[in-house]
């Protein structure tokens, strides 16, 4: 999750959108969160998705808060198990 502040009355540019199929962007009040499908470890979508919001939060005279900044990977994966 992203977090960013602004000072107050700068008007924000309101085109701050998902640039990739597998990734979603979720805005609330002051907070953003990605929410990438990285298939066969090509992560690259989802790490250029995360340079674009911070680019955009810079142009926009957002300060990215790093103490609430976090990253969540959830592995959907299954090992297969040998029955013997």
């Amino acid at each position: 999750m992203f977090s960013a502040s602004s000072d107050v009355g700068s008007e924000l540019e309101l085109d701050c959108t998902s640039s990739h199929d597998s990734n979603t962007l979720i805005k609330f009040a002051d907070d953003t969160t990605i929410v990438g499908l990285i298939s066969d470890n090509k992560e690259s979508a989802y790490r250029e998705e995360a340079q674009t919001l911070l680019t955009w939060s810079r142009n926009n005279d957002l300060i990215l808060n790093t103490k609430k900044t976090k990253e969540m990977i959830i592995d959907f994966r299954r090992s297969k198990k040998t029955v013997q």
